[in-house]
C-alpha cells in the first residue's frame, strides 16, 4: 500500500512537469527579479509561495501530515489563487481548534479546491467563494471543500465515479484515501444549499 501511495503521489506529479525543475527555476526566478528590482513585491512573494507548494509536495518523508499543516498548504495555494484572478476568487476557512493535530492524507485538499476552481467557478469568469469546512462526528472526520459556482447537472451527479473519472486530482485522493483507510474513507459528492457543489472527504476518527 505504501508503495502504490507514493506511485500514485509521483504520478501526480509528474503529470504537471518535472518538480525538481520547476522548484529550482522559480527560486532562480525570484532571486532575480528581487536583485533587478531592489525589493520584494507582489510578485516575487507569489513566486516563493508556488516555490515552496513545490517543496511541500515533494516532501517524501510522510502521507499523513497533521491537518493544521495541510490547511498552510491550501492558504499558499489560495493566495497564489487570489493574485492570478486578481482577488475575484476568495476562501474561506472553517475548520474547530479540535481538529488541527489531527491526521489527514497529505495533498488531498489542493486538487480539491482547484477542480471547484476550474469546474465550478471558471464558467463564472473565475468569480466566487471556496470553502473549506472541517467536520466532527461520533466515528468519524469530514472535511467539506465547497465552491458558489455553477454546479452540476443531474447527468454529471449520476455518472460520478471516482475511479474512473478522468479529473486526475480527484481519482488520486480517492485512490489515496481507499489505500489507507480502505472502505472507510470515501469522497462524497453533493449539491450546495443554493449554488454550487460540496466535495467531501470521510475518513476515521
Amino acid at each position: 500500500k505504501q508503495l502504490s501511495i507514493r506511485e500514485m503521489e509521483l504520478k501526480f506529479l509528474q503529470s504537471q512537469m518535472n518538480p525538481h525543475f520547476m522548484f529550482n527555476t522559480l527560486e532562480a526566478i525570484g532571486d532575480t527579479m528581487v536583485l533587478l528590482l531592489g525589493q520584494e513585491n507582489e510578485a516575487t512573494d507569489m513566486i516563493q509561495n508556488l516555490a515552496i507548494l513545490l517543496r511541500i509536495s515533494l516532501s517524501a518523508d510522510t502521507y499523513i501530515v497533521p491537518l493544521r499543516d495541510e490547511l498552510e498548504h491550501v492558504k499558499l495555494y489560495m493566495q497564489i489563487m487570489e493574485f492570478r484572478y486578481q482577488g475575484n476568487i476568495r476562501y474561506v476557512i472553517e475548520v474547530p481548534d479540535a481538529m488541527l493535530e489531527m491526521p489527514v492524507v497529505k495533498l488531498t485538499l489542493q486538487p480539491l479546491i482547484e477542480n471547484a476552481i476550474q469546474h465550478g467557478l471558471r464558467p463564472r469568469q473565475y468569480q466566487g467563494t471556496v470553502q473549506i469546512k472541517g467536520e466532527i462526528l461520533e466515528d468519524a472526520v469530514l472535511i467539506h471543500v465547497a465552491d458558489d459556482g455553477v454546479g452540476m447537472t443531474d447527468d454529471a451527479m449520476r455518472q460520478m465515479d471516482f475511479q474512473k473519472i478522468q479529473h486526475i486530482g480527484l481519482r488520486n485522493v480517492y485512490q489515496r484515501l481507499w489505500l489507507i483507510y480502505g472502505d472507510r474513507g470515501k469522497l462524497t459528492v453533493a449539491r450546495g444549499k443554493t449554488s454550487g457543489t460540496i466535495v467531501t472527504i470521510w475518513y476515521p476518527k
